[in-house]
């Protein structure tokens, strides 16, 4: 593209996950790094490289990058990706942190990203990481009604909180 950097930076962009689809990760990482060559004011090249590096359980250099890209400001290129500026960054540290063994600044992400989506079924299942859950109870009543007490039993079954907190 001609010489606006942000739009030169995206297509570096879209290189990069068309050879991340291709399963040469290599080339994806020289894009997503040419991307971020080509224009710094923008997080989504390196959280590509987050999400890459995530994909391959590489804990240090998914801190590295997302941490990376949190001291980058939102612009208003129409290309942002609002969730970028968002919960993404923080997802990752808290994963990254989680086991890199620093589990306080784990939690320090953890709530961060559910304050920006608390009702992300990722960070429910993992709220258990960080928190005490509760036990909740349920009562129900029936009325003679069996398929409705295995209908809603079966729901209950297939909540997102340990089977073990349901009583």
């Amino acid at each position: 593209m001609g010489g606006w950097q942000p739009e030169r930076s995206q297509s570096a962009v879209f290189i990069g996950l068309c050879y991340e689809a291709l399963g040469d990760d290599r080339k994806a990482i020289e894009n997503f790094q040419r991307a971020f060559q080509i224009d710094a004011s923008r997080r989504e090249p390196l959280l590509r490289l987050a999400r890459l590096y995530y994909r391959k359980n590489d804990h240090q250099r998914v801190a590295c990058y997302a941490e990376a890209a949190l001291t980058i400001p939102l612009s208003n290129f129409y290309s942002n990706n609002a969730e970028d500026y968002r919960h993404v960054p923080h997802e990752f540290l808290f994963w990254s942190h989680f086991y890199l063994g620093n589990k306080e600044k784990a939690k320090e992400h953890f709530d961060k990203a559910v304050m920006f989506f608390p009702s992300h079924p990722k960070y429910l299942a993992e709220m258990e990481f960080f928190y005490e859950l509760p036990t909740v109870s349920f009562v129900i009543p029936t009325l003679e009604r069996p398929e409705g007490l295995k209908k809603c039993l079966e729901s209950i079954k297939k909540l997102n909180y340990p089977q073990e907190k349901i009583d």
